[in-house]
């Protein structure tokens, strides 16, 4: 009972302020692109690391490994979009 309690209480610390609908307050808008810009930037980051590993197995002789990371790619949109 106590731990449901101290989970309520932390969502509600947390979705607080970007549930504010005071003046002056992150509106939805606001919110809306500063999410759509982490996510670019978290899309871009993975992208470089995936390109970079990539190139490692070329450069190492391991091109034929570069068919797991691949899947590995597909199976994190998976479940990224589950």
């Amino acid at each position: 009972m106590k731990t449901s309690a101290a989970l309520l209480a932390l969502f509600t610390l947390l979705s607080g302020p970007a549930m504010a609908a005071e003046p002056g307050g992150a509106g939805f808008l606001s919110l809306s692109l500063q999410s759509f810009f982490i996510l670019t930037r978290e899309g871009v980051e993975a992208i470089l690391i995936v390109a970079a590993l990539v190139a490692w197995l070329q450069k190492a002789g391991a091109a034929d490994k570069i068919r797991i990371v691949y899947q590995g790619v597909g199976w994190a949109i998976a479940a990224a979009l589950a």
